[in-house]
């Protein structure tokens, strides 16, 4: 059973730039990205839930979707789409669709 959860902090990262950087504060650091960066956790956590009942509780296969490449996002799996708000919004419309059965 392959894990795809997207718990982890250097997960969350990865998806955002492709870094496996950590959530770590250092002095330095600008309030402005730990505000992103907690703006992409929600963001991630809210798409994961969807996904979860979009795929009627079976966690699994919903953590799946989104690390699958879908053609309709270009060929990005909805967590790489959902690196914006845009992108997140994008996701979440086509959960949306899938949902109500718009395949267009």
């Amino acid at each position: 059973m392959q894990d795809y959860s997207i718990t982890s902090s250097n997960e969350i990262i990865e998806v955002q730039d492709n870094a496996p950087l950590l959530l770590t504060r250092h002095p330095f650091c600008s309030m402005n990205n730990q505000s992103q960066e907690s703006d992409l956790i929600v963001r991630l956590a809210q798409l994961k839930d969807a996904a979860i009942v979009l795929m009627r509780g079976d966690e699994e296969l919903a953590l799946s979707w989104l690390h699958s490449p879908l053609d309709v996002l270009g060929g990005k799996s909805p967590l790489e789409h959902a690196t914006t708000e845009l992108g997140a919004r994008d996701v979440e419309d086509l959960i949306g669709r899938l949902r109500n059965g718009v395949f267009s």
